[in-house]
């Protein structure tokens, strides 16, 4: 079962993540079946025409859900294996829209069995950028994408402009997930969660000093308990009534 206050124990190793995965889809989501991956042979195909072999938890996470469009192009959107290919010393596994950002993993990184996952943000600047390490490990930064993006689109989520002293205050109701700083959105992006509460909170582009909240939930109660615990600038968000 998923719970907030035993995310950060799961995150030791790869097994535990996608253990953790499955949890947490079933309950924000609904669970992941068979049939959700690529075959094996999809994959195979991948590798013989990139000449190479990608790294387990690559695959893993093929074959686990990868046609899963709830899951993995909501926002951003993984890379069919098909599409695959190694762009400025990346396998870009994932894209932004337009393929303004891509996440991928670096070539001397390929024969590791979790290899740490890039981002590549040179599209929104004018010259070409380094590459930065988003993730110690591929099947980490899956679980994090997977994370935000829910937060991003709940159907009983919204968005909340507040003020970090509010913010401080509210975080003491939940729990941190142990997840890296993370730069989408916006930098940093620090993931908390509750039993029914997912938020992920960052610096205001609008106003200086303000954070700004994806707020996702699975209740309507969660939705109103946030509407009266926390002082907003602004509420975006359907389903408040």
């Amino acid at each position: 079962m998923f719970s907030a206050q035993n995310f950060a124990a799961r995150l030791a190793a790869r097994e535990d993540r996608w253990s953790l995965l499955k949890d947490f889809v079933a309950e924000w989501h609904t669970p992941i079946q068979e049939g959700d991956g690529y075959s094996v042979e999809d994959i195979d195909a991948a590798e013989q025409r990139l000449s190479l072999e990608l790294p387990l938890a690559l695959r893993e996470y093929y074959l686990l859900l990868g046609k899963r469009e709830d899951l993995v192009a909501a926002a951003n959107f993984l890379v069919s294996p098909d599409e695959l290919e190694v762009r400025d010393g990346l396998l870009v596994f994932y894209s932004g829209p337009q393929g303004v950002l891509e996440w991928g993993i670096r070539r001397r990184d390929l024969k590791l069995d979790d290899p740490p996952a890039y981002l590549n943000d040179s599209g929104i600047h004018e010259t070409p950028q380094k590459p930065i390490r988003e993730n110690e490990t591929l099947s980490e930064f899956v679980l994090q994408m997977l994370v935000v993006e829910t937060a991003y689109f709940s159907k009983l989520g919204g968005s909340v402009e507040t003020d970090a002293k509010t913010l401080e205050a509210f975080q003491q109701t939940l729990t941190p997930l142990g997840l890296p700083d993370w730069h989408w959105p916006d930098y940093p992006c620090r993931s908390y969660g509750a039993i029914d509460i997912l938020i992920n909170a960052m610096p205001s582009t609008r106003q200086s000093g303000k954070q700004f909240l994806l707020i996702g939930a699975n209740t309507k109660d969660a939705v109103q308990r946030v509407a009266k615990t926390i002082t907003f600038d602004y509420w975006n968000t359907p389903n408040l009534e």
